[in-house]
């Protein structure tokens, strides 16, 4: 079990003037096991991809450094490195590099349906009630068959066109089973929509043995392929139900089953008769049911009895897509641990122009393969393979993946494939059929995404689910939290696997250096400040000098504010007190006097100074 030698080089030939852009070999199971199967290599033992979630990073709500991976917990994608750092710099460094990124696009449509309930119990198990309310998902649904644009699905996968067409098939079947209006007939040549049994906010009665065969939950997160597993039809089955809010009209008079509600996955993707080739992207469609919002007062986070809850639905589509980003990464430490790695920025490569931008290749079978037999190799390839025969190329920013979401085996699908050993090929479509199935009661290693488990992440479901926008977020981010236990990036700076690691590798990097630096604002106040202090002095200078008597003058001044003279003056008049006095003459006078200022007002007593013996 080989991979030819043409192969190989075929999808390793478009990055070899690129040393940090991976390749469709460079990618890699995180986790493997040796497995026998009497079907394949003659019954010897060989390696397989294995699945265990090692990491859950749906809470973080940033960009991480993983092993052999760069994960965009923001917008949703994983970038391939094999990570290394510039080594001899004593304060860290910065750099930027090309990565190639796989990353899903999601685009949510409301259908305008929700279902809603009272809780009769305090932990939020048992409910009442249910209904499903028409939002104008009946009475405003557009007559009109849509039709999504699958002319060119490389340029243009229109996700927006396929998400509408699931919503609008969703909410017709379901009118119809609920006998909300009739389907056309041709045979008889009955026309569809000749009557609408509904109105705004009508609600519809879903009976509680139904909720009995609801594998997915009502108080959480649920992403399924089956777009009617909240009316808990079975397959083969037609029956219905009286609905409770007319009791005069009778569910499903026509007979739909879950093979009708099944086939929407086929409108919005491909069915799987469909040929794998470039043109046949993989999308992922399903039915999202939003974590519930509470209706009244109350806190959002607690189902307590008696509150009401309304639950959004949504129908998704999502395609993957392989890029390449321009990753700016810094590193700070000196010990050649890897703890401080980090990445700053993450954006679209820019082209100077269509024939700068990458090449991509994928497997030209013909019409050999089904969609269900086979997923493509894909890759950048150098131009001497654009016009091979066994190769389809386009040359553009982005890649859509080729591959098939299966809708019927999707809540039991494992997020490797256990009989070949192709991660490139394979990972993208089981890690999207894997974001597909959340609820239920499969989760094959899995995370629990329902937030059922974890308040914080049912609060931020509950917080994405408020609109189509936001609520598209959630499966972009889901496909990237698997991918992170999934697979690894085995190219680094030093080559594929790092096989050069004796070796350096010359790239360009930014030095850090300490420096101090003053901000220049900060220092008006100061300026200004200093400006005036050297006005004043100026002054005084010059008043100093330009007059004669300037020293004495300033002298007198000085006398004249002392608080000894002042006092002296005011309590003494009749003791000569005189303010022109010299400090001497007054010093010798009044220097003993005593001022005291304990009382209601001062009293000064003059103390006359002593004799000498000459004198007497």
């Amino acid at each position: 079990m080989t991979i030819p030698d043409v192969i190989l080089e075929t999808y390793s030939s478009g990055t070899g003037d690129h040393p940090t852009i991976s390749n469709f070999f460079d990618i890699q199971w995180r986790q493997y096991a040796a497995t026998r199967d009497q079907l394949f290599n003659n019954g010897s033992a060989y390696l397989v991809g294995t699945y265990r979630n090692v990491q859950s990073l749906i809470l973080n709500n940033a960009t991480e450094v993983v092993e052999g991976l760069v994960v965009d917990m923001i917008k949703g994608g994983v970038g391939f490195r094999n990570h290394t750092i510039p080594p001899g710099f004593s304060h860290g460094v910065t750099w930027e590099e090309d990565l190639l990124f796989i990353e899903p696009e999601t685009v949510c449509v409301d259908t305008n349906l929700t279902l809603d309930y009272t809780v009769i119990s305090a932990n939020g198990t048992a409910i009442s009630d249910v209904v499903l309310t028409d939002r104008g998902g009946f009475v405003n649904l557009n007559q009109t068959y849509p039709k999504p644009d699958y002319d060119n699905p490389q340029t243009n996968p229109d996700l927006y066109g396929r998400a509408y067409m699931a919503a609008w098939l969703h909410n017709a079947y379901t009118a119809v089973y609920l006998n909300v209006t009739n389907p056309g007939n041709q045979t008889s040549g009955v026309r569809p929509w000749r009557y609408l049994n509904t109105a705004m906010n009508q609600t519809f009665l879903i009976q509680k043995d139904r909720l009995t065969k609801i594998v997915s939950e009502y108080d959480s997160l649920v992403m399924t392929t089956k777009f009617s597993d909240y009316l808990g039809l079975t397959y083969g089955s037609t029956a219905g139900y009286t609905n409770a809010s007319n009791p005069g009209i009778d569910t499903n008079i026509f007979g739909i089953n879950q093979e009708k509600f099944t086939s929407i996955h086929d409108w919005c993707s491909y069915p799987s008769r469909f040929s794998a080739n470039i043109t046949n992207i993989l999308v992922g469609c399903g039915l999202m049911r939003g974590v519930p919002q509470r209706q009244g007062p109350g806190t959002p986070l607690t189902f307590e009895t008696g509150s009401k809850w309304s639950q959004k639905m949504f129908a998704c589509a999502t395609a993957v897509k392989a890029t390449i980003k321009t990753v700016s990464l810094t590193y700070n430490r000196t010990d050649g641990s890897f703890r401080t790695l980090a990445v700053t920025d993450i954006k679209d490569k820019q082209y100077k122009d269509r024939g700068s931008m990458p090449l991509w290749g994928v497997e030209k079978t013909g019409h050999r393969y089904r969609l269900s037999e086979l997923n493509l190799i894909w890759g950048l390839v150098s131009p001497a393979y654009q016009e091979n025969a066994n190769i389809s190329t386009v040359r553009q920013p982005s890649l859509f993946l080729p591959g098939w979401v299966d809708p019927l085996s999707i809540s039991d699908t494992t997020v490797v494939n256990p009989g070949q050993n192709l991660p490139g090929s394979d990972f993208s479509v089981s890690v999207l059929s894997a974001a597909y199935s959340v609820g239920g009661f499969s989760s094959n290693g899995r995370t629990d995404y329902t937030g059922k488990s974890s308040i914080a992440m049912w609060a931020r479901w509950q917080n994405l689910s408020l609109n189509a926008e936001t609520a598209a977020l959630i499966p972009n981010l889901i496909f990237t939290d698997i991918s992170a236990s999934a697979v690894v990036g085995t190219k680094g700076v030093l080559q594929p696997g790092n096989t050069a690691r004796q070796n350096l590798v010359p790239s360009s990097v930014t030095p850090m250096i300490v420096t101090v630096r003053y901000q220049v604002p900060y220092a008006i106040p100061a300026a200004i400040t200093a400006l005036l202090l050297l006005v004043i002095a100026c002054g005084a200078l010059m008043a100093t000098f330009l007059r004669r008597d300037g020293l004495n003058q300033m002298r007198r001044h000085l006398q004249q504010l002392s608080p000894g003279r002042i006092y002296t003056m005011l309590l003494s008049p009749g003791a000569s007190s005189d303010m022109l006095m010299q400090g001497e003459d007054w010093s010798k006078k009044f220097g003993e006097d005593v001022i005291d200022l304990s009382g209601d007002f001062p009293i000064a007593t003059h103390v006359r100074p002593q004799q000498t013996k000459n004198q007497g």
